[in-house]
């Protein structure tokens, strides 16, 4: 889940680091992120052709809280 330390001010808008891909992938989803999935920043445990360990997206600030709020409910 991320913490409060995970989510900062990006510019205009804001970046999340999720270390949890379902949590990721629902993010997306649900807040029409889809295309964060292929030019967020991804973390990789030692060999980048592994699947990705975590991410770090953009959201876009009006949609900041909701986020949150997505975060803290899932599950």
């Amino acid at each position: 889940m991320a913490k409060q330390k995970d989510i900062w001010k990006y510019y205009d808008d804001w970046k999340v680091h999720i270390d949890n891909q379902a949590l990721f992938e629902s993010i997306c989803e649900t807040f029409n992120l889809v295309n964060q999935k292929h030019k967020c920043t991804k973390y990789y445990n030692g060999d980048i052709h592994d699947s990705p360990i975590a991410w770090d997206i953009i959201v876009p600030n009006e949609s900041i809280d909701d986020v949150k709020k997505h975060i803290k409910e899932f599950d």
